[in-house]
């Protein structure tokens, strides 16, 4: 699934939440996926890709991230990611992270650096293309620095992800 500027939204986590658009969405955590974080400070993991208008954010600890483990049985080649701004304020956004994948939930690689991505609004969606990584189970998004507001909170209302899944 292809990051397509007409319908920004239709990523994989929809195609993994709709059985490729045969049922209604439901959250594919925990059934197809697994999210989880470096730390709760706000929110629950699920909220990563509940597609409802909520909050999830990490404790103030750096290089605080958020994963999706999309199973033994599934990869992506990520060419894309969307982030939605949080609901609830305009501050404590993300202003720069890293997207890496790995196979093994341990070791990374750096697949891309978004910097600057420029959140004004609240429920803001934010996109990036990027050419096609190698196939990852894991999809981790971290925050190098701090926030919009000088802190370490990773603040994020929901993930999008954009690519060839294996399976779904």
């Amino acid at each position: 699934r292809n990051y397509d500027a007409a319908n920004p939204t239709n990523d994989l986590i929809n195609l993994l939440g709709t059985n490729n658009n045969a049922v209604a969405f439901t959250n594919p955590h925990p059934a197809k996926i697994t999210n989880s974080a470096s730390s709760v400070g706000g929110g629950t993991v699920a909220q990563l890709t509940d597609r409802t208008s909520s909050d999830f954010f990490t404790n103030n600890i750096s290089n605080s991230w958020v994963q999706i483990d999309l199973g033994n049985t599934r990869t992506v080649n990520l060419n894309g990611v969307g982030l939605k701004s949080r609901s609830a304020a305009t501050t404590n956004v993300p202003v720069n992270l890293t997207i890496e994948g790995s196979n093994d939930g341990t070791n990374f690689t750096l697949i891309h650096s978004w910097a600057n991505i420029g959140f004004t609004a609240i429920s803001q969606d934010r996109f990036v293309p990027f050419t096609l990584s190698s196939a990852c189970r894991y999809i981790r998004i971290r925050q190098p620095g701090t926030d919009s507001s000088g802190i370490n909170h990773l603040t994020i209302g929901e993930v999008y992800l954009f690519g060839s899944v294996s399976a779904l």
